[in-house]
């Protein structure tokens, strides 16, 4: 079953299953960036994620200051995906059509806006959008607008 994954910032995801390891950087766990996230399965599920406990240092100010200017590492962090409810097709078209809007350069990056919003207001399901992506080779990576 698919997956797509849209962070409140801009950024989707197209995956294959929910993720169980993510990569992350020392300052995106130290902000919580899997409150800004959720995922929506092919099925109409939404999921949250939230980092294993184990994995999320304790904060403090020397930390912090090193995350936000000198030391800022990636690692890949074990992650806990919980079902957060149901979703309908509107809705998804609705919260990607706000990271195209909001446009910093990740969901356009490969196609205009206007072609992503022509094709999103044509979408009729999840799989007909994710079945292009990954035709086009994306699956696992960043996407371009609505897939």
């Amino acid at each position: 079953m698919a997956f797509l994954e849209i962070h409140e910032d801009g950024y989707i995801e197209l995956h294959d299953e929910l993720p169980r390891v993510i990569e992350a950087t020392l300052l995106g766990l130290l902000r919580g960036f899997w409150s800004k996230s959720r995922i929506y399965g092919e099925d109409g599920t939404v999921w949250r994620t939230a980092p294993a406990p184990e994995a999320v240092p304790r904060p403090s100010l020397v930390l912090r200051i090193q995350a936000n200017t000198v030391y800022n590492p990636t690692r890949r962090v074990p992650v806990i995906c919980e079902r957060a409810g149901e979703y309908g097709l509107t809705d998804l078209k609705v919260r990607i059509a706000r990271c195209v809007a909001r446009d910093e350069d990740i969901p356009t990056q490969f196609m205009e806006a206007s072609e992503i919003n022509d094709q999103l207001g044509r979408a009729e399901t999840f799989r007909g959008r994710t079945d292009e992506a990954n035709a086009r080779g994306r699956r696992g990576r960043p996407t371009s607008g609505w897939i």
